[in-house]
């Protein structure tokens, strides 16, 4: 199943903003012409025709980028993060059980169905019982990393020392999943949103006067792109988020404003066609939490900052996923109205503190005597950061030093807004929910002040 449509395909590369694919199983195509937000996100490009001669130059490769042919392939295993040679075995074993011309992307047992992304991940999650590590030596990350057919451009992007502190909160196999994972549904989107391109190219061949691909060209304040066109999703904000909109925002006098960073395509089904928030469950993270280990619960930072960095990270290591930053504002009437049974508040290095997340995080339902923290629909508190091995293996929780909590950018402990039960999503609904998206170029300045200071 081909990622560019045959009729997009076509239309892109006589405008030369898509390449043939070439004896590798890849092709060329300009980032202003990836999935639903690309125009958007990366508006700062001009649309200038790839160069067919040295797709190696620095300017080709600002405005370019390479993408496989066929979602199912050996090129996409590749683009997901394996060496060739580990590629080739996770390929050469998916044909064996899935055969067929094209390849499927799904095959059927007797008791399941397995799919292509998950068969690719299994190749290096499935050891993640003997061969993965959670320490601070960057030495064991990479041997991981290695035995598991990593390639060094996916090790680089997971072990950029920018956001060093934020790989530290998960374990090494669980990066390299999530990297593998992300990158597959980026590339899913580049195809949903190729596909909806040639939709509208064929509605518009068919109309009176229509030309089909003509109305796609790049110019002209009159003839937006279909990638843009397709941006305009309701409840996305079109403030960027880093603009000094969202900055004022994030500021509005008599309120109070929580952030969370994420991949967009998790958000398609969080508004109504109104642009009001119709599935608040998108927002949810799944258990064991810092403050809920049996149940899912909704977590939002005090800090933008925290929100901003977990999204980079996401970029860093998949350049063309689209990632939002989630702003969730409240009046502060709102929170100041909530009784103490409500709302609880619990910080580093308080007692409670430690034992909440000794058991939240190993999965355990609260002891009795900290049931008022089970009750509360809103937890205000520090948040933990390390993965959930660390406190597995912990005796005790008077073993929880400083060093496990996540700090801001000014080197404070993070604070996350957590909200439990179905109260606590009640409360949550109370909020405004305003979508920015974080743009290439908003991407890029982030990273390279941050590689300054370090």
């Amino acid at each position: 199943m081909p990622i560019i449509s045959t009729i997009d395909a076509e239309t892109l590369v006589n405008q030369g903003l898509l390449s043939p694919a070439n004896s590798d199983g890849v092709r060329r195509i300009h980032k202003r012409r990836l999935n639903r937000s690309s125009d958007e996100e990366n508006q700062h490009l001009p649309l200038s025709p790839v160069s067919m001669i040295s797709s190696s130059s620095q300017s080709d490769s600002d405005m370019y980028t390479t993408i496989p042919e066929e979602l199912v392939s050996l090129a996409t295993v590749k683009y997901l993060g394996y060496d060739d040679q580990t590629a080739t075995q996770v390929w050469s074993k998916w044909i064996v059980k899935a055969p067929g011309n094209p390849v499927p992307e799904s095959v059927s047992f007797d008791q399941f169905d397995l799919r292509f992304i998950d068969h690719v991940v299994a190749y290096s999650y499935a050891l993640r019982g003997e061969l993965d590590t959670d320490t601070d030596d960057d030495t064991q990350w990479i041997q991981v990393m290695n035995r598991c057919g990593i390639n060094e451009d996916t090790q680089t992007a997971i072990m950029d020392p920018v956001f060093r502190q934020v790989r530290l909160t998960e374990t090494c196999q669980f990066w390299i999943r999530n990297t593998v994972e992300l990158r597959y549904e980026a590339l899913q989107e580049v195809q949903a949103a190729s596909r909806e391109r040639e939709q509208l190219i064929q509605r518009a061949a068919v109309r009176p006067g229509g030309s089909g691909s003509q109305g796609l060209s790049r110019g002209g304040a009159n003839n937006r792109s279909i990638s843009e066109t397709l941006r305009m999703t309701p409840g996305f904000s079109q403030d960027t988020a880093m603009s000094a909109a969202a900055l004022r925002a994030a500021n509005a006098p008599g309120s109070l404003t929580i952030y969370r960073g994420t991949e967009k395509f998790r958000l398609d089904r969080l508004f109504d066609s109104n642009g009001n928030v119709d599935n608040i469950e998108t927002l949810s993270s799944r258990p064991p939490t810092d403050f809920c280990g049996k149940a899912s619960a909704y977590y939002f930072a005090v800090d933008r900052d925290v929100a901003i960095k977990y999204a980079c990270y996401a970029k860093r290591r998949s350049d063309i996923s689209s990632l939002v930053i989630v702003h969730a504002t409240f009046k502060n009437s709102t929170i100041e109205s909530l009784s103490e049974a409500e709302m609880q508040r619990v910080y580093w290095p308080s007692e409670e503190w430690k034992r909440i997340i000794f058991w939240s995080r190993r999965g355990k339902k609260l002891p009795s005597d900290l049931h008022k923290y089970r009750q509360a629909s809103l937890i205000i508190g520090t948040i933990a950061g390390k993965p959930n091995t660390v406190y597995t293996n912990l005796d005790h929780h008077d073993e929880i030093p400083e060093e496990f909590v996540l700090k801001n950018s000014a080197g404070r402990n993070a604070v996350q807004y957590v909200f439990l039960n179905d109260e606590g999503e009640e409360l949550l609904g109370k909020a405004e929910i305003k979508v920015f998206p974080l743009t290439s170029a908003e991407f890029h300045r982030y990273h390279r002040e941050a590689q300054q200071n370090l």
